[in-house]
């Protein structure tokens, strides 16, 4: 009976130690299909990151590739705006007149570099107000030239002015020039402006076409 109850337990304790192994088995099995599953989870995972971020980083190039032409079309622009401006300056500056100098300027103009060479630290504004001192005490002889000067530029620029003034003139019409030898006939005292007008205008549409031509320039 004792060799029965051995052998029985020896039977049992080996039935035991077959359990543990399968289960061991079975669980060691089990983590490698885990494992085995969370992988490719992973790495699925892992690749949609990536290609997230590729995504993003083509989109902020893109961003950039359509920056730049815009900040060149600003400066093309901008280039266009300043040449514009120096040639509208061009235009406006041939309707103008040079200012007639002064006496005073011409002698500056004249004296300004030898004096600068005589005293070479000194600022341009220290400069003209030693050669405004000279100027002051020059007899009347002495500024002479330089008020002979003057006078020339003065008629230069009143010549080049009226000059301009008749070039942008546009010409009188032939109204306006009936207008101008009426109104100087009609004119009495006390007439207001209005009726005067008003009378200068049934004049001249009274008028036929031949005496209009008349006033024509």
């Amino acid at each position: 009976e004792e060799e029965e109850e051995e052998e029985e337990e020896v039977k049992k304790k080996e039935k035991k130690e077959k359990k543990e192994e399968n289960d061991q088995k079975i669980s060691k099995k089990g983590k490698k299909q885990e494992s085995s599953e969370k992988k490719p989870k992973e790495v699925k995972e892992k690749g949609k990151e990536k290609e997230k971020a590729n995504k993003e980083d083509k989109e902020k190039n893109q961003k950039e590739k359509e920056k730049k032409p815009k900040e060149k079309d600003t400066e093309k622009e901008q280039k266009l705006k300043e040449k514009e401006k120096k040639l509208k300056e061009k235009e406006k500056n041939k309707n103008k007149v040079a200012r007639a100098k002064s006496s005073y300027n011409y002698f500056l103009q004249d004296n300004f570099e030898a004096a600068k060479k005589s005293n070479p630290n000194a600022s341009a504004t220290e400069i003209t107000k030693t050669l405004a001192e000279q100027w002051n005490k020059l007899s009347e002889a002495d500024k002479e030239p330089y008020q002979a000067k003057a006078e020339s530029d003065k008629l230069r620029s009143t010549t080049e002015r009226a000059a301009l003034k008749a070039k942008n003139a546009r010409p009188a019409s032939a109204y306006n020039v009936f207008v101008k030898e009426k109104v100087a006939e009609l004119r009495t005292k006390g007439t207001a402006h209005k009726e005067l007008m008003k009378k200068v205008a049934e004049l001249w549409g009274q008028l036929s076409e031949k005496q209009k031509e008349a006033y024509k320039h």
